[in-house]
């Protein structure tokens, strides 16, 4: 079997894990009538996801443990940036329906939606992995859209 290179491997992972996020973005907006519901539905999937692939999220929201590699950083940023993006749309939108607050700046809620997930993943990882993840991330974007929305 031919010796892969370390920089290979992650540059695979950050192709997949974009693929899947996609498919949770799709199936979300899918479900969801308005911004707060997509959004809802978008964390609940990624945040099972997390549960299911513990290491999917080791790679993706642990700061103590960031990519290496050019290569892979540069992936890791791509797959970030396009989250960001898609929650900036998705407050920018419920900005249009008068659902969230017309002074609400959607990219910095994009970050905080953000930062919300990792924050239930390292809640959850500082617990020892007991409790609800998915309960408490979805408490988390709870408090996020109270003070965002309308």
């Amino acid at each position: 079997m031919p010796q892969r290179s370390p920089a290979k491997v992650p540059l695979k992972f950050f192709g997949e894990a974009r693929k899947t996020v996609r498919a949770q973005l799709a199936a979300a907006a899918a479900e969801g009538q308005s911004a707060q519901a997509t959004l809802t539905c978008f964390f609940r999937i990624h945040l099972e996801f997390l549960v299911a692939n513990p290491s999917v999220a080791a790679v993706l929201y642990d700061d103590a443990a960031p990519p290496s590699g050019e290569r892979a950083l540069q992936e890791y940023r791509k797959l970030m940036l396009f989250l960001l993006s898609k929650f900036d749309k998705i407050i920018a939108a419920g900005k249009t329906a008068k659902t969230v607050r017309g002074d609400v700046d959607p990219a910095m809620a994009a970050i905080h939606g953000l930062g919300a997930i990792q924050m239930a993943w390292t809640f959850w990882t500082i617990g020892g992995r007991r409790g609800d993840l998915v309960d408490a991330g979805l408490k988390l974007f709870e408090q996020l859209w109270d003070g965002i929305r309308v």
